[in-house]
């Protein structure tokens, strides 16, 4: 079923629509949510409270992207439920997906000034990595934003990790080069 026929069918506030995004794009979500939590029971809970958000923002909100939409909810409440996780236990390690880009995209004091800078580093990454191969796209994506792990990311891509591992440290070069270069201060 197509994502508009879905969307309608959350219009019309029809449970079915639910199952329907659970049968597309279900373990996608849980996969996403396993990669950051490591827990197969609290990837399955934040799987279905992706469904429960969906069905509480759909309507208003129509996603022009909706397998993104999805992503995007179902990885801040991993990553929620992760921070959560680990305020109640000490020993807990928040492991930050994209850890090592942030490195690069940081300004000297950590932060993103504005949320207007914030969008515009955004927008400034997305065309960037538009511009790259497909092979490079795949590797960048599975790492940050799927949240793969290296070795996963070697096997999929049909290279050795130590490859996968240069190719993003030169794409984090890439996108420091080009902040840099429109103006954006980072590490």
């Amino acid at each position: 079923m197509e994502d508009m026929q879905i969307l309608d069918m959350y219009f019309s506030r029809d449970e079915d629509a639910i199952a329907e995004t659970k049968g597309k794009y279900g373990a996608h979500l849980l996969n996403i949510s396993e990669n950051i939590l490591k827990d197969r029971g609290e990837a399955e809970e934040c799987e279905n409270d992706t469904y429960l958000r969906a069905w509480n923002s759909i309507p208003p909100t129509r996603p022009l992207n909706f397998f993104a939409w999805l992503i995007r909810v179902a990885r801040n409440l991993s990553l929620t439920r992760l921070e959560v996780k680990k305020r109640a236990k000490h020993n807990a390690v928040l492991v930050e997906l994209s850890e090592e880009l942030a490195d690069c995209l940081t300004d000297p004091n950590g932060t993103v000034e504005t949320a207007a800078e914030g969008r515009e580093v955004e927008r400034l990454i997305d065309g960037w990595l538009d511009s790259q191969d497909e092979m490079k796209r795949f590797i960048f994506m599975r790492r940050y934003f799927y949240g793969d792990d290296i070795s996963d990311i070697a096997r999929y891509a049909g290279k050795t990790q130590a490859a996968v591992r240069q190719i993003l440290c030169r794409m984090r070069g890439e996108i420091r080069e080009l902040l840099n270069e429109k103006g954006v201060e980072v590490k």
